[in-house]
């Protein structure tokens, strides 16, 4: 580490002790151990060695005071009572007592779990997350890569102003032109990009990764139909009239207005489509089924319904977090491949163990690995491709 950067990380650590830290240099500090784990591993021992200073320092104070009244009480005929010193003492103890609570609660707040082994091949893999980026396709084929275009608007599309905002997301605003054509857009995420829309009827959709959304630059007819592939989580606004329509393949979810999740990754086991509020049908293959909130159907050749969904993990990547409950260690690699850009292989036969818990998603490639092998998995690591060990 160059001498200036061991400065400016000593001057943060002793501004966070102190509680001075700035947003942007709180920031600044969380990104640096979040780049690797010697990085943590770094600051987490400063901390310590702080600690141990302070402590010592404390009860080097009170022993000094007790010292003091001991020599007092020795060299007098009469007794000289120990109590306030020794109130000190215990007061020194409890003191430091608290500094331990409260610098273990922060470590263990704050870390994931770098603690675990080293990953085979690669002892800090800096994969770093997806974020909010997609590409919009204009009903004249241009095409806008809304990660790097600014803020505003962005197109005209028909009677529709299409505007980026803030936080990654897209709006679309009906204007008071005349009728005019309607024409269709398209939005589409690359592996590790994620990006929100709200659609011209007021419908808010989440897109994940490796995903696209065809729909049209204003509603009219007697529906509002749009077309899925990959994963989306849909909150539809209401209209009786015009029911809502999401056509996946040859599955087709009606709806009038709801909050439910589709997914429907060539690679996953047939079409998923989970319900949490509201009521959707599910049409696949001429069998339809109904479906309430806190359930399921998959649909592929018929459609099957599953009583109770796990609607928190199925929804988790919508708010940032992978969400696993005992989940195949298949399935996992599967979200971890379309998030961080990576090729996942394995190495024999798939370990057998089944991985429950919430991580975010906007943690390094490397501390979502060491979080699965705190469950018992190993890696090995080459780039861009991690293999998963027997």
């Amino acid at each position: 580490m160059e001498e200036q950067e061991k400065n400016r990380l000593k001057e943060l650590i002793r501004k966070f002790q102190q509680g001075t830290l700035t947003p942007e240099e709180e920031a600044s500090l969380e990104q640096w151990r979040a780049s690797s784990l010697e990085n943590n591993k770094r600051f987490e021992d400063r901390l310590l060695e702080q600690f141990a200073i302070e402590g010592l320092g404390i009860l080097r104070e009170a022993d000094e005071a007790m010292q003091e009244d001991f020599e007092r009480v020795t060299s007098s005929p009469r007794t000289i009572p120990l109590r306030a010193n020794r109130r000190l003492f215990v007061a020194a103890a409890a003191v430091i007592i608290v500094m331990a609570a409260g610098l273990i609660y922060y470590l263990f707040r704050t870390s994931t779990p770098y603690q675990t082994a080293p990953i085979a091949g690669n002892s800090s893999p800096r994969l770093a997350p997806g974020g909010s980026k997609a590409v919009l396709v204009l009903d004249n084929g241009q095409q806008i890569v809304l990660d790097s275009a600014a803020n505003g608007v962005l197109a005209h599309q028909g009677a529709a102003v299409v505007q980026k905002i803030a936080g990654g997301q897209l709006t679309y605003v009906i204007g008071d032109k005349p009728k005019v054509p309607v024409g269709y857009n398209v939005l589409a995420t690359p592996s590790g990009g994620q990006y929100k829309v709200v659609l011209p009827d007021g419908s808010k959709v989440w897109l994940n990764d490796l995903s696209s959304l065809r729909y049209p630059t204003a509603f009219s007819g007697g529906q509002r139909l749009v077309t899925l592939t990959g994963e989306a989580y849909l909150e539809v606004a209401k209209d009786q009239l015009h029911p809502f329509r999401v056509q996946v393949g040859n599955t087709a979810v009606t709806v009038l207005g709801t909050h439910f999740n589709i997914n429907a990754y060539p690679d996953e086991n047939g079409i998923t489509t989970t319900l949490l509020e509201g009521m959707v049908s599910v049409a696949n293959n001429g069998k339809t089924v109904l479906i309430k909130p806190g359930q399921a159907a998959i649909s592929g050749q018929g459609v099957s319904l599953v009583d109770h969904a796990d609607t928190s993990a199925v929804t988790a990547w919508k708010d940032g977090y992978f969400e696993f409950s005992d989940a195949d260690i298949r399935a996992v690699m599967r979200q971890l491949s379309r998030w961080y850009g990576i090729d996942v292989r394995f190495e024999g036969k798939a370990p057998e163990q089944l991985v429950s818990g919430r991580i975010s998603r906007n943690n390094m490639a490397g501390d979502v690995l060491s979080f699965l092998e705190a469950s018992g998995y190993h890696f090995k690591i080459e780039g861009k491709t991690i293999t998963v060990l027997p």
